[in-house]
């Protein structure tokens, strides 16, 4: 079974309650399943390409001038300097995510 957050069900519960006369609508499970895989996709590496470069804060995925793979950290770009910064310097990246969402308690 899905672990469905409350915000999503919430979200289609009200999408399915605008769409009750249609009777060609999406149903709310159609509408969970979309939210789901769009959730999912959304928290996946993607290419830097595709990165916000408006000062956004996004995790990254680079390796330092000593050639060490697989560091993340949390970084912006600069639009200035046509660079990532991030705590540890900064330099190109190859792959980036959203941060996640942070704990509630």
């Amino acid at each position: 079974m899905v672990n469905v957050p409350d915000d999503v069900l919430a979200a289609a519960t009200k999408i399915e309650r605008l769409m009750i006369d249609d009777p060609h609508a999406y149903t709310v499970w159609d509408v969970l399943v979309m939210a789901i895989i769009a959730e999912r996709a959304r928290n996946k590496w993607q290419p830097i390409e595709t990165a916000p470069k408006d000062g956004t804060h996004i995790l990254i995925h680079y390796k330092n001038w000593l050639g060490c793979e697989n560091l993340v950290v949390s970084a912006y770009y600069d639009e200035n300097e046509e660079t990532w910064i991030h705590v540890l310097g900064s330099g190109d990246a190859d792959n980036w995510q959203p941060l996640p969402e942070p704990p509630t308690a």
